[in-house]
């Protein structure tokens, strides 16, 4: 929404609202439409929460299920090494993310864990595969 241009007090309020409603969804696995009963001032984010049933591509049961999911423990778990990816165009995952994901399997894995900043690149790695 910032790169959009958008007012920097909406995306604080739309943000708050998304939390809020994301509890609702992930953690009490409620279905949208409940929520917006329960709460009807998160009409706004509607088409966020969960359009056409799909959020960012993923049913609500899959976010709802990696919301209950230790992940840095999994990553601590695991036996193989790991690249963690970021592209410096990327606007869903945060950079901070990528370096803490190589940290914890170094700690767990001493060497195994990489972090890489891919400049120009997005969420999907689009310029890495368009160099491929």
């Amino acid at each position: 929404m910032g790169l959009a241009g958008t007012d920097l007090v909406r995306i604080d309020a739309m943000l708050h609202d998304l939390a809020v409603a994301l509890h609702y969804l992930l953690v009490e696995r409620k279905p949208p439409d409940r929520i917006l009963r329960i709460r009807p001032g998160l009409r706004s984010i509607r088409e966020i929460l969960v359009p056409a049933g799909r959020m960012e591509g993923r049913s609500q049961t899959f976010w709802s299920q990696l919301a209950t999911k230790n992940l840095p423990a999994y990553w601590a778990k695991g036996n193989a090494s790991v690249l963690a990816i970021w592209g410096t165009n990327d606007f869903i995952a945060a950079e901070a993310d990528h370096p803490l994901i190589a940290e914890i399997v170094n700690k767990a894995r001493p060497g195994k864990g990489t972090y890489v900043a891919l400049d120009g690149s997005d969420h999907a790695l689009l310029k890495l595969l368009r160099s491929v």
